[in-house]
């Protein structure tokens, strides 16, 4: 069993400004289909800065506090405390925060295997 927690001092600023920090990943797990992080958004900002983002894995979000804005698959969503998030693989997307209105979340990047098929 691996028990991690949140380091403040851990924490590191991406070129977005997003305060992240590997909670369980891939290196420390032995497992590369999982990886699961922290996230603070402050107020104001966009990540990524410009454009958008995809991952190879599904992404899953729990806001621990505040609310943050994703724009996936074309359309706006509004993700609030308490409330959980998904963006499949290789879906473009982007998130902001508000002005005056922070967030911070917990996330999982999951990959799927890709089925196999039957002859």
């Amino acid at each position: 069993m691996l028990v991690s927690g949140i380091e403040r001092e851990r924490i590191v600023k991406t070129s977005a400004g997003v305060g992240m920090l590997p909670l369980l990943s891939s290196e420390l797990a032995s497992n590369e289909a999982v990886d699961i992080g922290y996230a603070e958004f402050t107020p104001g900002l966009r990540s990524p800065v410009e454009g958008s983002a995809a991952h190879d894995a599904d992404e899953i979000a729990y806001v621990l506090s505040g609310s943050i804005h994703c724009v996936s698959g074309g359309r706006l969503h509004t993700v609030h405390a308490g409330e959980v998030s998904y963006i499949p693989a290789g879906e473009a997307h982007y998130s902001y925060t508000d002005e005056g209105e922070s967030c911070t979340l917990v996330y999982a990047l999951v990959k799927t295997a890709a089925p196999s098929s039957v002859s």
